[in-house]
């Protein structure tokens, strides 16, 4: 089938016409590093449109959608081109309804331990558990399935330790939380990870050369007085 189209005018061509079901899928994820892991933040959520049980021996091209609800026009995406007859879903949108605020809810300090690597080299290291809490709202006036993945970053040191409600699977570094959530709803999940730190300092070179030997461990309280003399 040809379709012209002359300058400045436009063609309608026939889409489909058949019933199918629809669903909606909703997803959002957030990845810890050095840095938001200690900051509060809004994660933003995704959706799309599901369409299945289509009738007729046809491909779904690529194409412009609106989706209407009772005549209205809800949302203007386009179709993502399926191999499969029967179904096809839109492009992932932003949902402004469905509402996450990952806030920072604490952060607990480890003992510090420190280890002399040199006569004036002091390597200091120690655990930071930091606390987190994800507040979901659901502001639309659907029942909500959505997927949420959150992803720890050991490269960096940063390791996921345990959450409540518990990951629904998990395939590290990714954790899967299936979220299900009815209209004006909100669930919270607690989340803990796990930091490890790690830093060198240079000692006065007074207090150096008579003090323990290499890789040998220290007290800290040494460290702070030694500190203290060179202020």
């Amino acid at each position: 089938m040809k379709i012209s189209i002359e300058p400045r005018k436009t063609t309608w061509v026939p889409f489909i016409s058949s019933k199918a079901k629809l669903s909606v899928e909703w997803k959002a994820k957030v990845e810890y590093n050095e840095s938001n892991i200690r900051y509060s933040n809004t994660l933003t959520t995704h959706m799309r449109y599901v369409f299945s049980g289509l009738q007729g021996a046809q491909f779904i091209p690529s194409s412009n959608l609106i989706i209407k609800e009772e005549g209205i026009p809800l949302t203007i995406t386009e179709t993502v081109v399926s191999p499969a007859k029967d179904k096809f879903q839109t492009q992932w949108l932003e949902d402004p309804f469905i509402e996450i605020f990952d806030k920072l809810g604490g952060i607990e300090k480890s003992k510090v331990v420190s280890k002399r690597l040199s006569p004036r080299m002091i390597e200091r290291t120690w655990v930071e558990t930091i606390h987190r809490s994800i507040r979901i709202e659901n502001k639309t006036s659907k029942k909500v399935q959505m997927r949420l993945t959150i992803i720890d970053n050991p490269a960096a040191n940063i390791n996921f330790i345990k959450s409540t409600p518990a990951a629904s699977s998990q395939d590290a570094p990714e954790y899967i939380f299936d979220v299900e959530m009815e209209s004006d709803a909100i669930q919270t999940l607690k989340l803990t990870f796990q930091e490890n730190k790690q830093e060198k300092l240079e000692l006065p070179p007074e207090r150096g050369s008579s003090r323990n030997s290499y890789d040998e461990e220290i007290e800290e309280d040494f460290f702070d007085e030694a500190m203290a003399e060179e202020e």
